[in-house]
């Protein structure tokens, strides 16, 4: 072999490493941009998740009025019984009810988001559930719904209003198109639900945020 063909096989070799080279940096830094995106965009869903908590939380169409102020974490029974859907009116209708509260959307959701909101009774078997959404720009909500009807197991529906319940898995979120899901929520945190003066109950609230 002579000494231009050596050269020549030498200086496609190093332009093949190169190549491979140049592929392999693009692929980490294009993999990488994805995860950390990913991973902000997660952090995001998870701070919109506890914000619209705090905001049921301590909302006048929730929240207990005494005349003079509204009590923050004190949900009032009468006020969910009008803004939101009871467990057994749910369950019995789960497919109609999967479509979001448009009233109560003014109020609890963030753009481009489908939210689910249950308040449970942990001393009686009283839940309350709603779901809302904001603007679907750049996204079929009645699409969303749909695969999610047709995914969802029935039987698995009234878990939702069960402690340990896991909102995401039970309604299959996954399997529906590619999206951002809050998790921080999904085992609640405690409120007081109130009866009246005399029958105040211990009480949770979950909150299951998806956004795309």
């Amino acid at each position: 072999m002579s000494k231009a063909q050596v050269f020549a096989l030498s200086s496609l070799l190093e332009l093949i490493l190169i190549g491979l080279f140049g592929i392999t940096l693009a692929s980490l830094l294009l993999g990488g941009y994805a995860n950390v995106n990913q991973i902000v965009m997660g952090n995001d869903n998870e701070r919109h998740a506890l914000t619209l908590a705090n905001i049921f939380s301590s909302h006048p169409d929730i929240v207990y009025f005494d005349g003079y102020q509204s009590h923050r974490a004190v949900i009032d029974k009468v006020k969910l019984d009008e803004q939101m859907t009871k467990k057994k009116d749910f369950i019995a209708d789960w497919k109609e009810k999967l479509y979001p509260n448009l009233e109560l959307s003014k109020n609890f959701s963030y753009p481009d988001s489908y939210t689910v909101i249950i308040t449970s009774d942990l001393e009686a078997d009283y839940a309350w559930i709603t779901t809302l959404n904001g603007t679907a720009k750049g996204f079929n909500l009645d699409d969303f719904l749909s695969c999610l009807r047709q995914n969802i197991n029935p039987n698995d529906i009234p878990k939702l209003f069960e402690l340990d319940s896991n909102l995401h898995e039970i309604l299959k979120i996954e399997k529906c198109k590619s999206l951002f899901y809050s998790k921080i929520l999904d085992y609640g945190f405690p409120v007081a639900v109130r009866y009246s003066d005399n029958d105040i109950h211990a009480g949770l609230v979950k909150v299951l945020v998806v956004e795309w």
